[in-house]
């Protein structure tokens, strides 16, 4: 009676509480969706120098559109400096031999959106922004003759009463301009050249205009410099843009460039790679303009980088700035990592104590499945489920050779923790070695609850034998599995992002499921044919 009427106290609180903020404008039920994020980390290893050193890498940058939080950078004892300059914003890394081997660490959570350009046919050369850089470079040689012979290919209606090429820019665009050919129609025609009649390929190194076009194929490289060298030989304004792309969660070290062209007024991207014309995709992640290389360092330095850049789902509240923001959405005790842990934790103990009280699961503790739950989030099923197998095998074998001893309890506690310490380090060590970076996942377990689980499945394995020991432990994995797949949904992080007092809700069915007395549906299974004869 006293659980019922805690239910009803905490279910009227919670909904009085998501009304009021409602009314007061604190809380938006139209917020209810979700964002992308992409979880970005850049890392290099520095190995070896000849002498002091100084390494410079483009990192990304408000200025482009991006929405960057968590920003963090890790250097050890390396100076570290960040700096917007001509082209993007970087980070230089200095140090000496004497600080080497050292990891350099970029971490940062980005929020993009796709770009998507409505041009019009009719725009008029007239129209068109006073010519910036048009110049010609020894990679992007605009003006030579094979270009221009490109283009008067392309442009043959052009072509066809003079006898005369153009030889500047201003002449070309007298002579577009009298045969009908407008900006936007020579950006497509020479852009669905450079698509279509240069082959793909995977070259290393820089590819000039030149030479992906007598190769007659090219990387993104070449095709993009052809692409600007042909732009800029008729008058139009356009530039090289480096940077990434994201959504994968394996590390990768490839680059990517692409073109912009001025048109009116705005820089229109081309990717004739991928052939994305007047348009890129939330993937691609704009680090640096002009024609730079991603990393600038010196003769003698001996480093390797990699990035990964997974994608995620997040509340959509957590995208707004200023006064649209929420409480919930810039609660100052948590970082984004720790979030799942500790505002959905409750959804998945939830869970476990639906399946514990009424389906009738076993597991070793309430808790531990949530904890191996988050584990997974962060570092992935097969090394989560590995970490634990070979925790609890290596922990059962110094639990048994203790109890050889005769040891105490709180002496035999304190030993297999400290044990399960120097196995964590030992299992860090060789993850970063693997390029896993998987520190976060391990030190979230915490190793009390671990050393417990240690021993229920120890007094387990002695009472009950193997079999109950190993049936102990797989249901706890399933378990475990389910709560990772809660701490995961975001359906639960953007409703308790939005109304934390839902959590109230959670407790009150907690409550609920204690008060459950009667048959769990396993023993409903396994007695059923008794059930079955009691039945009149």
């Amino acid at each position: 009676m006293a659980a019922s009427r805690i239910f009803w106290a905490l279910l009227l609180i919670a909904l009085s509480i998501m009304f009021w903020r409602i009314a007061s404008g604190q809380a938006d039920p139209r917020r209810l969706g979700q964002d992308r994020e992409y979880a970005f980390e850049m890392d290099i290893e520095i190995d070896d120098s000849v002498g002091p050193f100084h390494l410079e890498i483009a990192i990304p940058n408000q200025e482009h559109g991006l929405r960057l939080q968590d920003e963090q950078i890790q250097a050890g004892d390396l100076a570290i400096q960040v700096s917007d300059a001509e082209g993007g914003r970087f980070l230089t890394v200095s140090g000496d031999r004497a600080d080497l081997p050292a990891i350099v660490r970029y971490t940062v959570r980005i929020s993009t959106r796709p770009l998507r350009f409505d041009l019009e046919d009719n725009l008029a050369w007239d129209q068109l922004a006073r010519p910036g850089n048009l110049e010609s470079t020894d990679l992007i040689q605009a003006g030579h003759p094979e270009v221009v012979t490109a283009i008067a290919g392309l442009t043959t209606e052009a072509l066809a009463e003079t006898s005369t090429m153009p030889t500047t820019p201003p002449g070309w665009q007298r002579l577009m301009r009298a045969a009908g050919l407008g900006p936007v129609e020579v950006v497509d025609r020479i852009y669905e050249y450079n698509l279509s009649r240069l082959r793909p390929a995977d070259f290393s190194g820089q590819t000039d205009a030149i030479t992906a076009l007598r190769l007659g194929e090219a990387s993104c490289g070449g095709k993009s410099r052809l692409m600007v060298a042909m732009l800029r030989t008729v008058g139009l304004n356009s530039r090289l843009v480096g940077g990434l792309i994201m959504g994968r969660s394996d590390r990768s070290r490839t680059s990517h460039v692409w073109v912009e062209v001025k048109l009116g007024d705005q820089w229109v991207p081309y990717d004739p790679l991928n052939d994305y014309g007047a348009e890129l995709p939330p993937s691609f992640l704009p680090l640096y303009v002009g024609d730079l290389p991603l990393i600038v360092h010196e003769r003698g330095l001996a480093f390797d980088y990699g990035f990964r850049a997974p994608l995620d789902r997040v509340p959509a509240v957590w995208a707004l700035e200023g006064d649209e923001a929420t409480l919930a959405s810039d609660l100052p005790i948590l970082r984004r990592e720790q979030f799942s842990l500790i505002l959905l934790a409750p959804f998945a103990l939830l869970l476990v104590v639906f399946l514990r009280q009424v389906v009738g699961e076993a597991s070793i503790g309430v808790f531990l499945p949530v904890l191996l739950g988050f584990c997974v989030t962060q570092v992935g099923w097969a090394i989560s489920a590995g970490l634990l197998a070979l925790t609890m095998l290596l922990g059962i074998i110094v639990r048994l050779f203790l109890a050889r001893m005769s040891m105490l309890q709180v002496p035999r506690a304190a030993l297999l923790i400290t044990f399960l310490v120097l196995l964590f380090l030992m299992a860090t060590i060789l993850l970063e070695s693997l390029n896993i970076h998987a520190s976060r996942g391990l030190l979230v377990l915490p190793l009390a609850a671990l050393a417990m689980a240690v021993e229920r499945v120890t007094v387990v394995a002695l009472d009950q034998g193997a079999r109950a020991a190993s049936w102990l432990f797989a249901q706890t994995l399933f378990l475990s599995a389910l709560s990772a797949l809660i701490l995961m949904q975001p359906f639960f992080k953007v409703l308790t992002v939005t109304f934390p007092e839902i959590l109230l809700l959670v407790l009150a069915e907690i409550i609920v499921i204690g008060q459950y007395r009667g048959l769990r549906l396993t023993e409903r299974f396994r007695f059923r044919s008794v059930l079955r004869e009691e039945t009149p």
